[in-house]
């Protein structure tokens, strides 16, 4: 029988991969698995990845420090011959002696062949269940090499940080979960954020939709348009850059795209020239448009948002809900 565990990775991790619009979230059933592996596939083009595991260890026998009975997450590498493990093990301290206390020790290390490199490592004394008991374990990752560690057992609590080299992970091969003794895996949970520059990217051939759509027989709403002016309020949204825009038919042959070819302020290094910044969608009504938006963050816009056109030469975005208006001005065309 299937299980599905109700997130405790909600209430943490998602708090931060939530800022993009779209999250996927896949599912795994309970496995148990004594000595051998598991694989995640991992999404290509991300903001941010996360990786949940709820586990428990149902024959782990205590001894003094660390158990043998641990699992750990393995992240393969661009370079080949490293990576990063992620170990969790429960253990115990002073053992049997009064002072005997138990921990669930959590490290990250950088393995390569002969040698190993500690990057992290911490015990955790208050809030997971010890020895056979069932923990949550959830790591977050994004591409400047951050990670971030929670665990729990009944809540995730953030347990600390470490940094590897930026976009060092190599998602053409998948994450490995290995254990050492018998591991009951209760829930196993990936999610990602997908990269919206990706998405957006057109591979339109800039110089040559720049040309065609300075033509002087280009008819609007086709053509080159520039920043002309605004009427924002700043308490709702803030001009995300002076941009200019080129209008083309799209391939539908109905609709038209909106490709942004300059002026971003607000993430100014990942917009580039060819890059999908809207659509026109025609009405019914000579020279209005239903609008789709993608605003400086790279976020999709489409509801109650319009555009319209005046003489040919004005296009006006109107977002009511941000009671704000941006206008563009044609470029025309040197005879």
């Amino acid at each position: 029988m299937k299980r599905i565990l109700t997130l405790l990775l909600l209430s943490a991790v998602l708090v931060n991969l939530c800022r993009a619009d779209e999250l996927r979230r896949y599912y795994l059933p309970m496995v148990c698995h004594t000595d051998s592996c598991i694989t995640v596939n991992m999404a290509d083009s991300t903001i941010s990845q996360a990786l949940e595991i709820r586990a428990s260890l149902p024959k782990m026998t205590e001894r003094e420090g660390n158990s043998d009975h641990r699992y750990s997450i393995l992240f393969p590498l661009i370079q080949s011959d490293k990576t990063l493990e992620i170990r969790i093990s429960p253990g115990t301290e002073a053992y049997n002696h009064s002072m005997e206390k138990q921990y669930l020790s959590i490290e990250a290390m950088m393995n390569q062949k002969d040698s190993s490199r500690t990057l992290f490592d911490r015990k955790i004394y208050k809030g997971v269940s010890f020895g056979r008991g069932a923990n949550s374990m959830s790591v977050e990752w994004d591409n400047d090499g951050r990670f971030t560690l929670y665990a729990g057992e009944r809540t995730l609590a953030e347990v600390g940080e470490f940094s590897i080299q930026n976009n060092s992970i190599d998602t053409s091969r998948p994450i490995s979960i290995r254990n050492h003794g018998p591991l009951n895996i209760i829930d196993l949970i990936y999610a990602w954020t997908p990269d919206p520059a990706k998405e957006l990217h057109t591979g339109i051939d800039v110089a040559r939709l720049h040309k065609q759509l300075s033509e002087k027989d280009i008819v609007a709403p086709e053509g080159i348009w520039k920043y002309l002016d605004r009427d924002t309020d700043e308490r709702y949204g803030r001009l995300g850059g002076t941009y200019l825009l080129g209008i083309r038919k799209a391939d539908n042959g109905k609709d038209f795209d909106i490709i942004y070819l300059g002026g971003a302020k607000v993430f100014s290094d990942k917009w580039q020239p060819g890059m999908l910044k809207g659509k026109l969608i025609p009405t019914l009504f000579e020279g209005h448009y239903d609008l789709v938006w993608y605003d400086g963050k790279m976020q999709r816009m489409d509801s109650d948002i319009s555009a319209s056109m005046e003489q040919g030469v004005i296009l006006t975005l109107n977002f009511p809900l941000y009671r704000s208006k941006l206008r563009f001005s044609k470029v025309i065309a040197d005879n």
